[in-house]
């Protein structure tokens, strides 16, 4: 699949990502729905634009960290794989007479993340003129005799679009790319770009135990002017507060050899967290890592030592 560094720094690159979560709602409460249950604000989407969100519990604790599309018939929210069945059993969970219908296209849909300075410009080669403009929007084309749905995230570095389409056409669309001169991600190199975006996944940097606003995307994922939603009294209640006692930050560590998930950090010898994600840096002496910190110690530029090296907290994109 080629080099990690090549494809980390490659104008143009691509990855398949396998197995991730895809549910479509239908029906004309779709948006309500769908706004009493996460903590974004849906009802303004709308068709060809869209958000993330958290799928909370009554605790505030995240069931799901979710993209969520408004088409015109449509909604989908898109998450990490293995994340199907919680997210609708939650949902199922939660309709009672509304007019939606939930529909699983996990199986149906193939995903391919595409990134790279020269991305926009190899879309438009392929006919493709009209690409998703700001962040979360969305667009139906075609590439040829491929139907495509693009969506414009935050994954990885700007720009970054994930592309959708029937899952019979997958491998025709991977070999466009590549008979195109895009480079193959490996899956080391996806990690690598997403941990310097900051960018966090389900069942590695986010887990059932974590409350939303921990996971540091209230601005991108929280809306505090919308109304009464599932989890909402404990987010306001967080928000008055004016913190939480822990959050996900980014860590640059003095080491080329990143360290472990898991492992602890400390400041002035006590625990002050752990790592979730760490990855190398193409030809720089430092590694970085996505990391919970306590609320004393995740100020960028604070000290942190980690496996006996030295670290400091950093901001994220």
């Amino acid at each position: 699949m080629g080099n990690k560094d090549q494809a980390v720094t490659s104008p143009v690159a691509m990855i398949p990502l396998p197995g991730r979560t895809q549910i479509e709602l239908r029906g004309a409460d779709r948006a309500v729905f769908l706004q009493n249950l996460c903590t974004n604000d849906v009802r303004k989407l709308q068709p060809g634009e869209g958000c993330e969100a958290f799928f909370t519990n009554i605790k505030a604790k995240v069931l799901a960290h979710v993209f969520i599309f408004a088409g015109t018939d449509a909604h989908l929210i898109d998450t990490a794989p293995g994340q199907t069945e919680t997210v609708l059993q939650h949902l199922d969970r939660y309709l009672i007479r509304e007019d939606v219908q939930l529909n699983d296209l996990g199986h149906q849909r193939s995903e391919i993340l595409l990134s790279g300075t020269e991305s926009p410009s190899l879309l438009k080669m392929a006919g493709v003129t009209d690409l998703p403009k700001h962040m979360y929007a969305n667009i139906e084309t075609h590439i040829d005799d491929i139907p495509l749905t693009i969506y414009r995230i935050p994954m990885v570095a700007d720009p970054c679009f994930l592309l959708a389409t029937p899952e019979e056409f997958s491998t025709k669309l991977c070999s466009f790319l590549l008979d195109n001169g895009v480079l193959a991600w490996e899956e080391g190199a996806f990690h690598a770009a997403r941990i310097a975006q900051g960018f966090p996944l389900y069942g590695i940097d986010i887990c059932s135990d974590d409350l939303a606003q921990e996971v540091n995307r209230d601005e991108q994922a929280i809306s505090y002017v919308k109304g009464c939603y599932l989890g909402q009294e404990p987010i306001a209640r967080i928000d008055a507060l004016g913190h939480v006692n822990r959050s996900l930050v980014g860590l640059q560590i003095d080491s080329p050899n990143p360290p472990m998930p898991g492992t602890l950090l400390f400041a002035n010898e006590k625990e002050v967290g752990r790592i979730t994600s760490s990855t190398t840096v193409a030809n720089q002496t430092h590694s970085l890592a996505l990391a919970y910190l306590s609320r004393r110690a995740n100020s960028p530029g604070t000290s942190i030592r980690v496996d006996g090296k030295d670290a400091k907290v950093i901001s994220l994109p």
